[in-house]
């Protein structure tokens, strides 16, 4: 089984699910005008800093996290199935296995 990282010019949810289809795991940034991204899980000003949000859909799961106010950062991944989340600023582990494996 292979991994594929990608930042958010390549990520798409069709792309994820192509390569859980070929036994591959996807992790990867997630721009927010893609299409079936939430609008709950776009930067808002209401959202409480360093909090997150989870989204799941067969083997897939979506992951907002927010760093500061008003900015959200999304982060696809066919790799992670739950919410645990790390540190003082409570970063899903999503997003640190995405900067931990992330390079170009």
């Amino acid at each position: 089984m292979g991994d594929v990282v990608g930042d958010n010019f390549f990520s798409s949810i069709e792309l994820a699910e192509e390569l859980v289809s070929g036994n591959m795991t996807h992790v990867g940034t997630l721009r927010t005008n893609k299409p079936h991204v939430p609008e709950m899980m776009k930067a808002n000003c209401r959202i409480e800093e360093h909090s997150s949000l989870f989204g799941y859909h067969d083997q897939l799961t979506i992951a907002s996290y927010v760093p500061k106010q008003g900015k959200a950062v999304l982060v696809l991944s066919s790799l992670h199935h739950d919410s645990s989340v790390t540190g003082p600023n409570k970063k899903p582990d999503v997003i640190l296995q995405y900067n931990k494996t992330k390079w170009g």
